[in-house]
């Protein structure tokens, strides 16, 4: 058995004594801390969104052969640039409009970034190699902000003109109520002097938004009122942990979190893949709901609610840590965090910032906090901690990570598209084959190593029976079942079924429930436990084993197919899954239906369509129809020049195979 990673207690007597002293000390003190102030929170938060729900512009000036619009601009091909698409008020050059901000009580900030996209420099047509763009805002006909953009015909990583700039800085422009705002755009040439831009060049105000400044009084912990701590490890499979079975001791910490809590055993993601399926986690709703489905619809809308924007209206402190690239600020992940911090280009381990987890802890005192954690361990490529790779994959000395990224590669290489399984004697050795199911076990030890240290700080810090904690994952990944590595590409048990553990005061010891559910529910229950039904009822722990679990994934392989859009549920031991037919989702083709029964196939080997075309025909408008159910809570925004995002999603694995 591996140690576990908890850090050592100090022994039961002594422990018990110090928290009879701080007891006692609180007693003494309780008269003093009730003519306190409380401690106040202090966040901001979108009063309204100016694209979503635009005021009346007023067009003054306007390029005379391409009109204002709200659509996508990106700035950057490289996602290492900030960059990112945003939605944006897109005003060609010479433009100006103006518009009032409303009544409201108070003082509100605008919040706008200025970009150009990467189309823009193509107007150029020859008649320069530098130009630039100018942004300027106004307030009551007073300059407020303004910046001035250089514009090449290509834009290299890392040079000015390939991101945002936050006009005003960090602290935005104040506006009072009524104030009267004018954007311009113009286009300068290389000598310095305004010229007609007859192509229209697509430039303007991304995120264009009123926030208002919230003060509330910062809720204390009690077991009543818990902290609230998510932990989502990117990539996990539920068969991996010893949690749920496995025979290697890969997680102990969270063996310990489930014996003194309740373990889901039939828990599923909404999606195969980070961006939907996390989404869907911070908001309790399925993708074509949320409306982040694909590469390229992949900003979380500011007109969506999510779970640490009503923590912080019910007085928690926000933070979030994120160690996958996707899961940033640029795509308004932070949404309702005071803070979340995450790596600007590729992956990043969790020790490289879990001192700043515990130091953000150890600082919170008795105020209530809800704290993300998105670890990336078992994600390739494969960097397992040297404990993990000694005790699970000793026998492969791959610090380099060339046996992980080889295999991949080759993997990649030769199974592009199709499902079905690959002649896997030809293409890897066995030991090859198992050197990456073994680095895979040592880093999905490596991430419950550092579950151990988080539970290690709240149990040292006397916090353990004033939070809840809750553990699950993303999605999970295909180890060679199906000739393949990797994940997105289908719904298959080993992609969609996923590990979930809650623990913590109102939490049931000791309990597994073996009803299906979605791992999407865990936003209502946490918001429920803040204290707010905004996401929905917080009934996760009153499993409904007749309600189906649905999953989806707009990026799917169905035989050579790519992209397709792939609908599966599971309703008892049944799974179903369906690809729409790519140009006609409304028409049934029977030969895109395939059925298992988890209880005599756990693999889901061997397809069970009915014979009878009615029973499937059946089958297929009941799965489709509870799609349709859904409805769409936003518009889905098509980002269509984000090269930027795909050139990450190909470099990190999602695409391009």
């Amino acid at each position: 058995m591996p140690p576990t990673s908890r850090p050592p207690t100090s022994p039961p007597g002594l422990e018990r004594a110090a928290r009879l002293v701080l007891l006692a000390c609180a007693a003494l003190l309780g008269g003093c801390a009730e003519q306190r102030e409380p401690p106040t929170l202090v966040y901001a938060r979108t009063a309204r969104d100016l694209l979503a729900d635009p005021p009346e512009f007023e067009v003054l000036q306007a390029n005379p052969r391409v009109a204002h619009s709200i659509e996508v601009l990106t700035p950057s091909t490289q996602y290492g640039q900030d960059g990112a698409g945003l939605m944006s008020l897109v005003m060609p050059p010479p433009g100006e409009l103006r518009f009032s901000v409303g009544d409201f009580e108070g003082r509100r900030i605008l919040r706008l970034r200025a970009g150009a996209d990467i189309s823009a420099a193509r107007f150029l047509r020859g008649k320069a190699e530098l130009g630039a763009f100018t942004f300027e805002v106004l307030v009551n006909g007073e300059p407020a902000a303004q910046t001035r953009r250089v514009v090449r015909r290509e834009y290299p990583a890392g040079r000015p003109g390939t991101e945002w700039t936050d006009l005003g800085g960090a602290a935005g422009v104040r506006v009072a109520p009524g104030d009267v705002i004018t954007l311009r755009t113009n286009v300068l040439g290389d000598d310095g002097q305004p010229f007609p831009a007859p192509y229209g060049p697509r430039i303007g105000f991304g995120g264009l938004r009123l926030e208002e400044v919230v003060r509330r009084p910062r809720a204390p912990a009690t077991p009543q009122t818990p902290n609230l701590v998510l932990v989502v490890v990117d990539t996990l499979r539920r068969d991996r942990l010893s949690t749920y079975g496995y025979e290697r001791p890969t997680s102990p910490s969270l063996d310990g979190l489930a014996a003194r809590g309740t373990v889901f055993d039939a828990a599923y993601s909404t999606a195969p893949w980070t961006w939907p399926s996390t989404a869907s986690l911070l908001t309790g709703l399925q993708p074509r709901e949320h409306g982040i489905r694909s590469s390229r619809s992949c900003f979380l809308a500011e007109e969506l609610t999510t779970l640490a924007e009503v923590c912080q209206d019910a007085g928690l402190a926000t933070v979030g840590w994120s160690g996958n690239p996707l899961i940033s600020p640029r795509l308004n992940f932070d949404q309702g965090f005071g803070r979340l911090t995450a790596p600007r280009n590729g992956f990043e381990d969790t020790g490289t910032f879990f001192e700043q987890v515990e130091a953000w802890v150890g600082q919170q005192g008795d105020g209530r906090f809800f704290l993300y954690l998105h670890l990336v361990e078992p994600h390739h490529p494969y960097r397992p901690l040297p404990l993990g790779a000694k005790l699970f994959a000793a026998s492969w000395d791959d610090t380099d990570g060339r046996l992980s990224n080889g295999v991949h590669l080759r993997v990649r290489d030769n199974n592009l598209l199709d499902e079905r399984a690959l002649p896997l004697d030809e293409l890897l050795t066995q030991e090859e084959r198992d050197g990456v199911s073994d680095l895979y076990d040592a880093c999905v030890w490596s991430a419950d190593h550092w579950l151990g240290r988080l539970l290690g700080t709240l149990e040292r810090l006397g916090l353990e029976d004033r939070t809840v904690v809750a553990f699950t994952s993303d999605h999970g990944e295909e180890l060679l079942e199906r000739g393949y590595l990797g994940h997105g590409r289908t719904l298959h048990d080993e992609l969609v079924h996923v590990p979930l553990v809650l623990a913590g005061p109102g939490v049931p010891a000791g309990r597994r429930l073996a009803e299906p559910v979605s791992n999407r529910r865990l936003a209502a229950y946490l918001a429920g436990r803040a204290g707010s039904a905004a996401l929905g009822p917080p009934d996760l722990l009153a499993a409904d084993g007749a309600a189906p679990v649905l999953f989806s994934t707009e990026v799917g392989a169905w035989d050579y197919e790519r992209n397709a859009s792939i609908l599966g549920m599971r309703a008892g031991s049944s799974v179903v899954h369906y690809a729409e037919l790519p140009d006609d989702p409304e028409t049934f083709d029977p030969a895109r239906l395939r059925v298992f029964d988890l209880g005599e196939d756990p693999g889901e080997q061997v397809d069970l369509t009915p014979a009878d075309a009615e029973a499937a025909q059946r089958l297929w408008a009941d799965l489709r129809g509870r799609f349709e159910a859904l409805g769409l809570v936003r518009g889905e925004r098509r980002d269509d020049s984000a090269e930027e995002t795909l050139r990450l999603l190909e470099r990190i694995g999602y695409i391009g195979r």
